[in-house]
């Protein structure tokens, strides 16, 4: 006699069947953030996360990658074009040296 009702167990196992494993999830979301990936991937992945905090984690890990890395990109090249006055310079000179 069924009720109708969807045991919770059932629900995972059909996630995991259909969503990408853990292992998957991290180099489609490496992929995700370099290119647009197909609609079913990305439904897949938006099954996974749906379930897997670890996955959502990581993806949130990677994005706050990008982002840093996107910033110390424009701050290097900004650095690199104002370059070092004469006291900064000497001041790293004694640095590397180990002089106050």
């Amino acid at each position: 006699m069924s009720t109708g009702a969807t045991h919770p167990g059932t629900i995972r196992r059909v996630f995991r069947i259909v969503s990408p494993t853990c292992e998957d999830m991290s180099a489609l979301i490496s992929a995700m953030l370099d290119r647009k990936l197909p609609m079913r991937t990305r439904l897949r992945m938006r099954l996974h996360f749906l379930y897997c905090c670890y996955c959502r984690r990581v993806r949130e890990q990677f994005e706050l990658l990008r982002r840093t890395s996107a910033l110390l990109g424009e701050s290097t090249v900004a650095a690199r074009e104002e370059g070092l006055d004469a006291a900064d310079k000497e001041h790293l000179r004694r640095a590397l040296r180990g002089q106050p």
